[in-house]
């Protein structure tokens, strides 16, 4: 489905992530994040380095009730909200703001974040290493 209102479009997002993902576990320890944000700007390639550990430490609790295809793998889209929750949850305490576009094969950007004055995009492809 796609919404020509970005509102409509990030109210549902914000819904259907938070009704898969009520709780997220630690998203970060307080260890050192420098290598990850600063004052001015966001490492994504760090933080979504952070992310895939976060998701190889809980994927077995967090994915356990997950929607799955016929063949038992979990739904992109899963991933996408879970990948947007986390990066709100993360973000949000810092200012920064993480706005997503529906998964729908169209070709646009994934996740959009605003961090600083400064945009990030990120584009989700399938995983493979998590059912």
């Amino acid at each position: 489905m796609k919404f020509s209102s970005p509102f409509i479009q990030k109210r549902l997002f914000n819904h259907f992530s938070e009704e898969l993902f009520k709780y997220m576990g630690i998203v970060y320890t307080f260890d050192k994040l420098d290598h990850i944000i600063d004052n001015n700007k966001l490492n994504v390639k760090n933080l979504l380095k952070q992310y895939e550990d976060y998701l190889k430490k809980n994927h077995k609790w967090l994915l356990k009730d997950a929607p799955r295809r016929k063949d038992l793998r979990v739904f992109e889209a899963v991933y996408h909200f879970n990948l947007y929750m986390y990066l709100f949850k993360f973000l949000s305490p810092k200012n920064g703001r993480v706005f997503p576009e529906f998964p729908t094969g169209n070709g646009k950007i994934d996740l959009i974040i605003n961090y600083q004055n400064n945009i990030y995009a990120i584009e989700i492809k399938s995983f493979t290493d998590y059912t």
